[in-house]
């Protein structure tokens, strides 16, 4: 399935009271310049992985 064409309404309709229950751990980390021009690929496959 494709997401990219579907209106973002989709994804609040999937979204259930138990999701809203459910703990999540975020972790984030920051990459500098270099890092990010040298791992251009994988920033695509990763923001891809969001669709």
């Amino acid at each position: 399935m494709n997401h990219k064409n579907e209106p973002l309404g989709w994804r609040f309709e999937k979204i259930q009271p138990h999701h809203l229950e459910t703990l999540a751990v975020v972790y984030v980390r920051q990459s500098t310049l270099q890092q990010v021009l040298d791992h251009q690929e994988s920033t695509r496959i990763q923001y891809g992985l969001v669709y």
